[in-house]
């Protein structure tokens, strides 16, 4: 039911204590979006720096949004060639 409000769930995550656990269960939220730009962000094309995002207003820094967005990418399914 979370997978409905990823907003809210990546808010819940980001309180419990066991950092780990949440920031696995944060990427794999985020792995099953169509749309990352309400929880990861945009890229800027000037600078290539990401902007917004919820998980920017809920993680401690930059390096650890990108360490979720990375783990979320690795649950995506490899595309066949």
């Amino acid at each position: 039911a979370l997978m409905e409000y990823p907003e809210v769930a990546l808010t819940y995550l980001s309180l419990i204590a066991d950092k780990g656990r949440a920031r696995t269960e944060m990427a794999r939220i985020v792995a099953n979006q169509d749309d990352l730009t309400p929880v990861a962000g945009m890229m800027i094309a000037t600078d290539g720096k990401r902007v917004g995002g919820v998980l920017e207003e809920l993680v401690a820094s930059r390096e650890e949004v990108s360490e979720i967005l990375l783990a979320a990418a690795s649950l995506l399914p490899r595309p066949v060639r």
